[in-house]
């Protein structure tokens, strides 16, 4: 511990106490994993950045396998296609197991690429965002660009080779299978290859974007990241519970804001559920694991829980099945590795990753302040409808304490946990958040003062089934409202809620602005 009465993680000592008894009861659950399965210092693969330079080696080796995975036939589960399939048929979003899940499909998948590649040593590459706020020029007419001649160009070109092997594969899957994708909403194969046409791209749509714009910036900011990673319980932290995993139900900040902005500013395939075609989706979910790695190190080292409590459902989370992931021989996983459970930790994959942004909680701070305010009150909504011209508005009234000190650099993270049920048909809506701006604000202007955050689904919405939540770091745009002197502690949060159709010209349509409740962690 510091002299300063803080952690090397920035928590105070009554944190550190209270945490402890809570980890204690965390790790008397039944079944539970151990926690730091792998050491650090021992682990077998090691994760480079894609910026390093000693990652080149571990680039062409990627390229090596992406292009051995595409010559493969539709009938091997190892194919490049096949195993982009697996992320449509079973992938979760907007809810607690997206981090367990993704933890698992990387982890095979790399196991894969260890054997297609012929490198004994190989472990996937992680694109730091963070740093690097643009597609990395190595993902660029490569083996790892999806916009080059070795991946099929079109739909037509995709149904020659993969529909025939694909319809047997759909129609070999056990009962346990075809009940998930019932509730996924592929009931049957003809479902299920009408929703791939609407995820395939051509070649030269294969990606929409090669840089950031604004609200992707500011998603993937240190600040943002540090918001993210400030959670003391994993619900928050790791997206909200939902019966099954093919549900949404609400946003964490790393899954709401850098996960989703940067596969739908990427767009092309990134920018839906077939989004693995893309090589570069698994540099982009080698980060957000990362990150996941650097919070459970956080709360290790701080005495708190990295799992969810018994009370808040642990055993129905580790229990949840994992029907579709395939090893590196082609086999179907099974028993426990077909489970959540298997992935709380990173276990038996055995890999470490290099220094990235927030390595350590680097420019991350995080104060004890957070938990003397209690339960802040939901917002008054003033009005619903979230339109192309018109704004849902809320207000509440949060302690003046509270908002002065979320607006200093080392204060609470002040956040808005904002509740949008979206039109039926939306593809390209999203949802920019505006805090106490002037009363007539329908656009939006990133470099204004009242500017929070952007907020978008991903992939095609046919999963939500209802409202989702997201969770909204305010102090960055309490820190400008300061710095322009237009912050006043006293006066309640007007937020404010106005979407676009990114540019596009789109006959209006309407969003529901279900609620906003403030919090603070």
């Amino acid at each position: 511990m510091m002299d300063d009465g803080k952690s090397i993680f920035g928590l105070s000592r009554r944190q550190f106490v209270v945490g402890a008894s809570a980890l204690a009861a965390a790790s008397s659950l039944p079944g539970r994993a151990a926690f730091g399965a792998s050491s650090k210092s021992t682990a077998s693969y090691l994760r480079r950045n894609v910026e390093n330079s000693s990652t080149q080696q571990t680039l062409e080796n990627y390229g090596k396998a992406v292009t051995a995975m595409l010559k493969l036939p539709g009938t091997d589960p190892s194919n490049w296609y096949r195993q982009a399939l697996v992320h449509t048929l079973d992938c979760p979003h907007g809810n607690w197991w997206f981090l367990p899940w993704h933890r698992g499909y990387l982890g095979w998948f790399e196991e894969i690429c260890r054997k297609q590649s012929g490198d004994p040593a190989f472990a996937l590459p992680f694109w730091d965002w963070t740093a690097q706020p643009y597609v990395p020029p190595a993902f660029i007419g490569t083996a790892l660009d999806p916009t080059t001649s070795i991946f099929v160009d079109g739909f037509d070109q995709f149904t020659q080779q993969y529909k025939a092997p694909f319809q047997a594969y759909f129609e070999s899957l056990g009962a346990a299978q075809r009940a998930e994708l019932t509730v996924r909403g592929y009931p049957t194969f003809d479902s299920l290859w009408s929703g791939l046409e609407s995820f395939f791209f051509p070649r030269s749509q294969a990606r929409a974007n090669l840089t950031f714009d604004a609200p992707t910036r500011q998603a993937v900011s240190l600040p943002t990241v540090c918001s993210a990673l400030a959670p003391q319980d994993f619900i928050t932290f790791g997206s909200q519970p939902v019966p099954q995993h093919s549900g949404s139900g609400g946003f964490g900040i790393l899954e709401g804001q850098p996960h989703n902005q940067v596969h739908n500013r990427v767009g092309g395939f990134m920018g839906e559920f077939l989004s693995p075609v893309d090589p570069i989706f698994f540099g982009h979910h080698g980060n957000i694991d990362r990150l996941w790695d650097v919070w459970t190190t956080k709360q290790e080292a701080a005495g708190l829980p990295t799992v969810p409590s018994a009370d808040e459902g642990y055993q129905r989370w580790v229990d949840e099945p994992f029907l579709f992931y395939f090893d590196a021989n082609g086999q179907p996983v099974a028993g426990a590795k077909a489970k959540a459970g298997a992935y709380v930790t990173i276990g038996d994959f055995d890999y470490s990753y290099e220094p990235g942004s927030a390595t350590g909680l680097d420019g991350c701070n995080f104060s004890s302040a957070a938990q003397d305010f209690g339960q802040l009150p939901e917002a008054l909504m003033a009005t619903k409808a979230v339109g192309l011209s018109n704004a849902a508005r809320g207000r509440a009234r949060v302690p003046a304490e509270l908002v002065a000190a979320a607006s200093e650099d080392q204060g609470p993270v002040l956040y808005a946990e904002i509740a949008i049920r979206p039109p039926s048909k939306d593809r390209d809506l999203r949802y920019h958040v505006l805090v106490n701006p002037p009363a007539e604000a329908t656009a939006v202007d990133y470099e204004s003062p009242y500017y929070a955050a952007t907020l978008e689904f991903f992939g095609s919405p046919h999963h939500l089934k209802g409202p989702a939540s997201f969770l909204v770091p305010l102090p960055n745009v309490l820190k400008k409202l300061r710095a322009a002197g237009e912050l006043n502690p006293e006066r309640p949060l007007d937020i404010h809620v106005v979407a676009d159709h990114k540019g596009i010209a789109m006959k209006s349509m309407e969003a529901t602005l279900e609620s906003v409740k403030l919090g603070v962690f």
